[in-house]
């Protein structure tokens, strides 16, 4: 039987967290702006900074810091679809995610386990699926003989999966990113202006974000275009928490697997 291990990995919950930490707030009813930030990648070291600006460069100089964020988070609770690329502590050490979404439920990338391989995920509509690399079915099986039997029958291929069943429910709760910038409303964070921060060609300003409990983080705000979240930070070392936002408001094109590269459940049991 395949180990729980395989499923125990909290992404959801982590990345959730982060974000609410970051975008908490009213929304804010400012103009519509088109963004140049739609394909932004990279991190908040990109680039460089500078100790602020003025108001003819500025839209945010009248805004107060907490302004800032309110206005952000409504934007992003808005999105249509967002990519998002991270790394981000775990239980089974840091990972590192790579995710394309939508508002309805479309989902697709890969979550990364350090050094447990990667396992790629897929949900569309009602239906989701999990591919897990050779490494990744070596890393979690119960016993080394399993887990490289099931890399040998089973690699490139996608097994189906209920991603409201409790043992996968973490791997796919980071697909609904988009909803918890439209659910997280009111916060008690508290937020400090920073630097501003050219990022991948995109103007950004520097929010410092604290909570209650005295967790400290870091987001960029685009200052161009649409504000949305461009790149944001939490805690260090093997705490960690960076992430990246892009491809806002992109169409998505996911096609489920051909039915070849479908594993039988039935299948697995018996292997494993």
């Amino acid at each position: 039987m395949l180990s729980k291990r395989l499923f125990s990995v909290v992404v959801g919950c982590s990345l959730l967290a982060a974000a609410a930490t970051a975008c908490d707030g009213d929304s804010d009813t400012s103009k519509h702006r088109k963004s140049r930030s739609s394909s932004i990648g990279g991190s908040s070291s990109s680039g460089g900074s500078t100790a602020g600006s003025s108001s003819d460069d500025d839209p945010f100089a009248s805004l107060t810091a907490q302004q800032i964020a309110d206005r952000s988070q409504g934007r992003m609770a808005t999105l249509s679809s967002l990519s998002v690329d991270g790394t981000l502590p775990g239980q089974n050490g840091t990972m590192k995610l790579h995710l394309t979404m939508d508002n309805v439920g479309t989902c697709e990338g890969s979550i990364g386990l350090q050094d447990a391989g990667e396992v790629a995920i897929l949900r569309i509509g009602s239906e989701s699926w999990i591919k897990p690399d050779q490494k990744f079915w070596q890393a979690m099986a119960n016993n080394p003989q399993d887990g490289q039997t099931a890399a040998d029958l089973f690699n490139g291929k996608y097994l189906p999966v209920d991603s409201t069943d409790p043992d996968y429910r973490d791997l796919f709760s980071a697909c609904s990113l988009i909803a918890s910038f439209a659910s997280d409303t009111k916060s008690d964070n508290t937020y400090t202006k920073g630097k501003t921060h050219t990022i991948e060609t995109v103007d950004t300003i520097q929010l410092k974000t604290s909570d209650p409990s005295g967790e400290v983080g870091e987001m960029y705000i685009a200052t161009e275009g649409e504000p949305y979240v461009i790149s944001m930070e939490k805690d260090t070392g093997n705490s960690a928490t960076r992430m990246t936002f892009s491809d806002f408001n992109q169409p998505l094109q996911v096609t489920p697997p051909e039915a070849d590269l479908l594993i039988d459940p039935a299948t697995l049991e018996s292997v494993l």
